[in-house]
Order: structure tokens, then C-alpha cells, then sequence
């Protein structure tokens, strides 16, 4: 994994590594649907005067 080759900022920790993987994981396992705009929206119709 480690490779003498590369310069110190280029190296990355396995505690860096886990990071990295789970970030994207993060936001797909916790997926939710967005708040329907138009619903709410509607619900004021009875306020708008005609």
C-alpha cells in the first residue's frame, strides 16, 4: 500500500482511507424524498384572492 516513490502529501492513512469510502456511502444508504414543492404550494390556494 505504501509506496516510497510518492512525496509525504500524496500518502494517505488507513484511518484516511476509511474516511474516503464512506463518504459517498454516507448520502446512498440515507436516501429520503425531497419535500414535494408543488403540494405546498397548493395548499395555500385558498389563501390567493381570485
Amino acid at each position: 500500500m505504501w509506496d516510497a516513490a510518492l512525496p509525504p502529501a500524496a500518502l494517505v492513512t488507513p484511518s484516511g482511507e476509511e474516511e474516503f469510502e464512506s463518504l459517498p456511502r454516507g448520502p446512498w444508504w440515507r436516501l429520503h424524498e425531497p419535500p414535494d414543492l408543488f403540494t405546498a404550494a397548493f395548499s395555500f390556494l385558498p389563501a390567493m384572492p381570485r
